[in-house]
């Protein structure tokens, strides 16, 4: 009787100092504050423009909110997931699993969710890159690393 007494002593010993001090686990705020972005993009031109690297916490799809088009009409844009390991390293795809290039086409004016494998990757920010496919002007937009909902997919 002793011992199942001291045992139920212990455990609410346990139950009373992890409630008092709470259970330290590893949780990643996820980086979902909206970031503008803007790029004269033209079809002409076949280089990326990249928007500036943020950090990536988690394993969700990129969000990119294109609003607008000044200066031009700009009718699509091709968009591909790239990532870096610090805020000024070096780019590194991060369109498959394996680190290999995909590109994806909005377009038309809208929020939508990139796929991407820069967390899975261990690159530590996720930088998309932009080039225009349908006509020029200066596209613009927010955008975030992290998504906590589902927008329309690029395919």
């Amino acid at each position: 009787m002793k011992k199942a007494n001291i045992l139920v002593t212990t455990m609410c010993c346990m139950m009373l100092v992890l409630s008092v001090f709470g259970i330290s686990t590893r949780v990643s705020k996820a980086s979902t504050t909206d970031t503008n972005w803007g790029f004269s993009l033209s079809v002409n031109d076949s280089g990326y423009q990249y928007m500036s690297a943020r950090a990536k916490s988690n394993t969700s799809k990129i969000y990119i909110y294109w609003i607008t088009c000044n200066y031009g009409a700009v009718s699509s844009i091709t968009v591909s997931p790239y990532g870096t390991a610090t805020a000024h390293g070096a780019l590194q795809a991060a369109g498959t699993a394996n680190g290999g290039v995909r590109a994806y086409s909005m377009n038309a004016y809208g929020k939508y969710s990139l796929r991407n494998y820069v967390h899975e990757l261990g690159l530590g920010y996720a930088r998309p890159g932009m080039r225009g496919a349908g006509g020029s002007g200066v596209a613009s937009g927010k955008w975030s690393p992290d998504s906590t909902k589902n927008y329309t997919l690029l395919q």
